[in-house]
């Protein structure tokens, strides 16, 4: 499992024209996701949750609902303790702030809004990327001050 995570942690966003996974690779198909190819005809906002995904090693918060929105693990956030032993905390990116025109995608950290994006901006694969690098920005903020605390 940690070679498959490897990967996708290791992939970068595929340059506009070139080709990526058809969904019947081995490592789509062992893992039972939908790849981000075969959504190449959806919503931009399923596209743009995919790319996460894919690209950024996010995953998503129910397998069985892909729209449901995707979650990442950051270690260090807050003081060790009994139940996160590392002060390990999920930053979470979905539609939910906007289910009727998933147009703009939110960035939670719990209850609290670190970020949103309109979807309309830029592709589904940039948006993944500018929301993945305010996501490790936050993390980083976070461990600075609990560090400095």
């Amino acid at each position: 499992m940690s070679d498959v995570n490897n990967t996708l942690n290791n992939a970068s966003v595929p340059v506009q024209g070139e080709s990526v996974c058809t969904g019947r690779c081995c490592e789509c198909a062992n893992r039972n996701v939908t790849c981000f190819m075969e959504l190449e005809d959806a919503h931009y906002s399923d596209q743009t949750l995919a790319a996460l995904a894919k690209y950024h090693g996010w995953s998503h918060c129910d397998p069985k609902r892909p729209k449901g929105g995707v979650e990442r693990l950051f270690k260090g956030q807050a003081p060790d303790g009994m139940l996160v032993p590392d002060g390990a905390r999920y930053l979470v990116a979905g539609y939910a702030a906007d289910p009727e025109s998933r147009r703009y995608i939110s960035l939670y950290c719990g209850w609290d809004l670190v970020a949103d994006f309109d979807g309309r901006n830029g592709s589904p694969a940039e948006i993944a990327r500018q929301l993945n690098e305010r996501a490790e920005q936050y993390a980083r903020q976070q461990q600075a001050q609990f560090k400095a605390a």
